[in-house]
């Protein structure tokens, strides 16, 4: 699905948006990818074969997730002004002073 916006937000063919992604690692991060990698993840006729099965209105009732979300107050027009990324799961890279690399003798 990831690459489906892709390719939509940046008006590319399915083989243009799988070759941004292969390239560009802020694509393979926002796609869920913990490293960067030089593998295609799918075939570009598996996004013609999905899109085909999906249909229309499959991508729009996707898309009209946020617009069900304030139709029901499960989320407010307010909360859409900002975003804020939790990245408490990714590893930093951080020394403390317990390690022996930021020890100054």
């Amino acid at each position: 699905m990831t690459l489906h916006y892709l390719k939509f937000n940046y008006s590319l063919s399915d083989e243009a948006s799988l070759a941004g992604w292969l390239e560009n690692p802020y694509w393979q991060f926002f796609s869920g990818m913990k490293y960067f990698t030089h593998k295609m993840p799918i075939h570009p006729t598996s996004m013609t074969n999905w899109r085909k099965r999906f249909g229309q209105e499959g991508a729009e009732a996707i898309l009209q997730t946020i617009e069900v979300g304030l139709n029901v107050k499960a989320i407010k027009e307010s909360e859409l002004e900002q975003v804020n990324a939790d990245t408490t799961v990714q590893e930093k890279f951080i020394h403390y002073q317990t390690d022996i690399r930021t020890r100054r003798y």
